[in-house]
């Protein structure tokens, strides 16, 4: 499992920011994706993340 670009960089005008996760194994997976407050503040800049995700033996990807 691992990101689809090793980098993303995010303008402040964008509204939005799609991260897409890939999965190399055909067995299901479980994950947890969490944001941690960097330059930019969760509540004020972006919405934070902290969540389990599952993605099926039939799916390879998933954006967040």
């Amino acid at each position: 499992m691992g990101f689809k670009h090793l980098r993303y960089e995010v303008s402040e005008s964008n509204e939005v920011v799609t991260i897409a996760i890939e999965k190399k194994v055909s067995e299901e997976l479980t994950f947890w994706v969490r944001t941690e407050d960097g330059s930019a503040q969760a509540g004020k800049d972006y919405k934070h993340m902290n969540e389990l995700i599952t993605l099926k033996a039939n799916e390879s990807s998933r954006e967040i």
